[in-house]
């Protein structure tokens, strides 16, 4: 068994795409995972599972169209993934709480001449790290132009994007969950 997390993307985002976190629960648990937990509502979750992560993107997204009636991208990593992120952060002098991560379902390496060439925009700074970008935004996520829109179109691919206390619940439940599982 593994221990992964999973992030939605753009589910219960100004009213569209609503999933209950409740239903989101049971589609894991139909799916064969086990101690599944989520996290606030926009489509975090902690599940431990034998299944790998390609097939469980798979399975979860047609679940999800199947049950729901519409596409859900589902990026699935484990917590050693989330605390690479944590020990990578190039904005570790910076306020935690003005701190984005924005994560990529593929490397966007090949994209890093088009993004590091301006590596900020007004007050907001970010750095591209092969599938994350960390996002340094002062005035808030709500304000910067530095957002998941802005990165798909430089990348031609899709991302989603959490704060940087949601990465670090995601890390502190996952550690329980493994705690869990052991007893």
């Amino acid at each position: 068994m593994h221990t992964y997390i999973s992030l939605l993307r753009g589910i219960n985002v100004s009213g569209q795409n609503k999933v209950p976190m409740k239903t989101l629960k049971h589609i894991y648990q139909a799916l064969g995972c086990e101690h599944v937990n989520t996290y606030i509502q926009s489509g975090n979750v902690i599940f431990q599972s034998p299944t790998t992560i390609e097939a469980l993107a798979s399975s979860i997204t047609n679940a999800i169209k199947e049950q729901l009636g519409y596409m859900v991208s589902v990026l699935i990593r484990d917590i050693a993934y989330f605390k690479q992120i944590v020990a990578n952060n190039p904005f570790k002098q910076h306020d935690p709480n003005a701190l984005y991560v924005t994560i990529f379902n593929k490397p966007i390496d090949k994209v890093l001449a088009v993004t590091q060439a301006s590596t900020q925009l007004g007050s907001d700074k970010f750095m591209v790290q092969h599938d994350v970008v960390y996002v340094y935004c002062q005035n808030g996520y709500g304000r910067t132009k530095l957002n998941n829109n802005f990165f798909e179109a430089k990348t031609k691919t899709w991302a989603t994007t959490r704060s940087w206390r949601t990465i670090h619940k995601l890390i502190e439940l996952g550690a329980t969950n493994q705690v869990a599982r052991e007893k």
